[in-house]
């Protein structure tokens, strides 16, 4: 049964599913087929930058992209007063549908 959960658990994050599946299926190949060590070492620093960056990107740039989204939209004119608590929506409205979005949008401004 814990082999199950583990399982479900690796499927239903997506970025831990391709960080194994990339080290697994060509990360740990490519570094054993080289012809010798210095080109062994070459390969794993590249594959561990290669998925530091994978892993760290969508960290950095969805705060970026939301910004730059909720500026050009207008719904928030100004990010350095209180409007930038719309970022601070709770999951349960942005899961839902539009008008819970909505609902939730307006709740947060009301704060």
């Amino acid at each position: 049964m814990q082999i199950y959960n583990t399982t479900a658990k690796i499927q239903q994050n997506t970025l831990l599913n391709r960080g194994i599946i990339e080290v697994a299926g060509v990360s740990i190949p490519q570094i054993a087929m080289s012809n010798n060590k210095d080109e062994a070492i070459e390969r794993s620093i590249m594959q561990v930058l290669y998925f530091s960056m994978s892993f760290l990107t969508p960290f950095i740039l969805l705060p970026l992209f939301n910004r730059s989204a909720l500026k050009s939209t207008g719904i928030v004119k100004n990010f350095k007063n209180s409007e930038k608590r719309i970022m601070e929506v709770s999951k349960k409205y942005l899961s839902g549908t539009a008008k819970e979005m909505e609902e939730g949008i307006r709740k947060t401004a009301e704060e």
